[in-house]
């Protein structure tokens, strides 16, 4: 089995912290929204919670990930099953925040919003069957922890691009219906809504 160099693994290592850093940034710069709603003065809507999950699952991953590389290891198995649960979370609540939007757009059509929760389902059942398949050991070289059979991933890979492929464009279908169906309404819509009123997918959805 072929692991990467310790060069490169340092180098790896410092791309996570900064992708961190500006992670953490940007949870503290748009902190004061959610503080709004929870003071009062913003409405309040139960889709709060989906989002403050999509956030913060992705802050803990992080904050694991600064405990096992800056601090003591951790034992391989817990760690690497961690690392993987909670993105897959976070990817569960963002894709649910989706879910709810391709509801309301197509007005709780029945037919659209089977394919949509049963899209976020199958994708859900992916990442939960690939929590089960991870197997990892230490590596004194690296000193870290290798995961094993990597390939064991590439079908839930695919399959939750799929997911996200098909929500995509069901929402766009969606929105086209109100854009006077040409690309400069839906282009001119979607940047309304995620541009100019970000809070619109999480507040608006209507349901």
């Amino acid at each position: 089995m072929q692991c990467l160099s310790h060069s490169h693994t340092v180098a790896l290592i410092k791309l996570d912290h900064t992708l961190a850093g500006i992670y953490i940034w940007e949870i503290l710069f748009t902190a004061g929204f959610e503080l709004d709603v929870l003071k009062g003065k913003r409405p309040y809507r139960w889709t709060i919670w989906i989002y403050l999950g999509t956030r913060y699952t992705s802050l803990l991953s992080f904050i694991i990930f600064f405990i096992d590389t800056d601090g003591p290891k951790l034992p391989c198995k817990p760690s690497v099953v961690t690392y993987f649960a909670l993105p897959y979370a976070s990817w569960a609540f963002a894709t649910l925040i989706i879910v709810l939007r391709v509801i309301a757009i197509w007005n709780r059509n029945i037919f659209v919003s089977l394919i949509a929760v049963g899209s976020w389902l199958g994708g859900l059942g992916l990442n939960l069957r690939h929590l089960t398949m991870l197997e990892s050991s230490y590596n004194p070289i690296l000193e870290t922890c290798i995961i094993l059979r990597t390939h064991r991933g590439l079908l839930n890979a695919i399959g939750v691009l799929v997911v996200d492929v098909v929500l995509l464009m069901t929402m766009l279908i969606g929105l086209l219906r109100y854009a006077h169906r040409s690309l400069t309404g839906i282009w001119y819509l979607l940047y309304q809504q995620v541009i100019q009123q970000p809070s619109f997918f999480f507040f608006h959805t209507g349901c």
